[in-house]
């Protein structure tokens, strides 16, 4: 993971923000930001996995986000092990930290808060890149909810495009009704006929 820009870009960065709070001083707040975006990283994977990257059609409008990230993530499935896909670059890192700061400013009026969210995002990224990695090698995680969502994961690969939107974590495929839980042989089956 670490020969790849993107991870060594969210590296520089979080320490880069880590030592912008820690010498501009930090509360409990940026904590409670970090820890909410860690903990519902599902609501921030689920909508950019299924209408940036897939380019579903959007609720209401029914427009599709065409999109070179799109494009990348078709040839992610048809070849789940390159690395293109499997990693985010070091200028995808860039600009979305960069959204990142500039929406948490804005929507905060901090930009000490601003650099909070990019840290959140950051713990987020790396989280998800992570899953990712592991989803897509022959390792079987030993914790259950690690080895849950790399399972699910490679159902969506393998199975069903359409389910399991989240990569590290199953909780917004729960609530928006398109989480899959297969077992073993379900699995195994699917990875079958896939070779």
């Amino acid at each position: 993971m670490w020969k790849h820009s993107g991870p060594r870009l969210s590296l520089f960065l979080l320490v880069a923000a880590l030592l912008s709070k820690a010498t501009g001083g930090a509360s409990w707040i940026d904590g409670a930001i970090v820890l909410a975006m860690f903990l519902f990283r599902g609501f921030l994977e689920w909508p950019f996995h299924k209408y940036v990257w897939h380019s579903s059609p959007l609720p209401l409008v029914g427009w599709r986000l065409r999109n070179p990230v799109a494009d990348m993530h078709a040839r992610h499935h048809r070849d789940p092990f390159q690395s293109e896909g499997l990693i985010f670059g070091a200028p995808g890192v860039a600009l979305a930290c960069t959204l990142i700061f500039l929406m948490g400013s804005g929507l905060t009026g901090s930009p000490s808060l601003g650099v909070t969210f990019v840290i959140g995002f950051i713990v987020v990224l790396v989280t998800h890149e992570w899953h990712h990695v592991i989803a897509h090698s022959g390792i079987e995680p030993v914790s259950p909810l690690f080895r849950r969502a790399v399972r699910c994961h490679r159902w969506h690969h393998y199975a069903d495009g359409q389910a399991c939107m989240g990569v590290s974590s199953v909780l917004a495929d729960r609530l928006l009704g398109t989480y899959h839980d297969p077992g073993d042989s379900e699995l195994d089956d699917a990875l079958r006929k896939r070779q």
